[in-house]
């Protein structure tokens, strides 16, 4: 039988993943993630989808990979910025472990603080130990809710906002990781303003996120910023869904009005 190889990033991934879902109503498929964001995130889970004028993801499948391959050799091919996109999606998964029940503890957030430099500097020892608690954090998630009917949502902290900065300014200005990072600082506020969590968590989180270095990113116009959302594939009629934290490593869904926001 045929099979589709993907190797390459998150792109290259949904692309032939959703080509092979398709394709004679399914054909095989196996993930080779070149990239950090693809090997802690994209490729495990069998998400599989292609962006379309209206918004990001709108066309795709769930459909699983038969194996993912990861070396962390391939890292070091990446450019500063790849690699920094791919830190997005890991520092989210510190801020949602204890949410991902997995029945090991696995300490992202203080592997991430005691190992920031290391990671950084792109040490293939801590990065192979971090891809393996990003991963094993992922699949317990999917696991318990492979096709996003409850607490697959979780995986989506960050997102809400972080896909209406990537439409705003047209997929070209940010990468997904950067954007991320926004949404996520963006639902930490949020959180404290309705008393979710209290400052000193949203201080931590935020030495967290200072310990990469991302971009610093704007703020947009947030009537147009909700406009976008409520387009977004997780809004309900006309509630914007966001994953809050609530606790430490912890999240929630929670459905908001656009006034809630403003």
């Amino acid at each position: 039988p045929i099979s589709f190889i993907a190797i390459g990033g998150g792109v290259v991934g949904d692309l032939t993943g959703f080509a092979a879902s398709t394709y004679m109503r399914g054909i095989d498929f196996i993930q080779v993630p070149t990239t950090l964001l693809a090997c802690v995130d994209s490729s495990v889970g069998g998400k599989t989808a292609i962006d379309t004028d209206y918004g990001k993801n709108l066309v795709g499948t769930f459909y699983q990979p038969k194996a993912v391959f990861i070396n962390p050799n391939f890292l070091k091919t990446l450019d500063e910025r790849q690699f920094k996109t791919g830190l997005g999606e890991v520092v989210k998964y510190s801020f949602i472990e204890k949410s991902c029940k997995c029945e090991e503890d696995l300490n992202l957030t203080n592997f991430l603080s005691e190992k920031a430099e290391m990671i950084v500097n792109r040490d293939e020892r801590v990065l192979s130990k971090l891809i393996e608690i990003c991963v094993k954090l992922k699949i317990s998630v999917v696991e318990k809710d492979e096709k996003e009917g409850g607490l697959r949502r979780i995986l989506n902290f960050g997102h809400t906002y972080g896909h209406a900065i990537e439409k705003i300014t047209k997929y070209k200005k940010y990468t997904h990781g950067e954007a991320i990072v926004e949404g996520m600082k963006f639902a930490f506020n949020l959180a404290v303003k309705r008393n979710l969590i209290d400052k000193n968590y949203k201080f931590l989180a935020e030495d967290v996120i200072k310990k990469f270095n991302f971009v610093d990113i704007p703020e947009f116009d947030m009537e147009k910023m909700i406009e976008l959302m409520q387009m977004d594939k997780k809004a309900t009629f006309d509630k914007i869904v966001f994953i809050l934290p609530t606790d430490y490593s912890t999240v929630e869904a929670f459905e908001l009005d656009s006034k809630d926001l403003l």
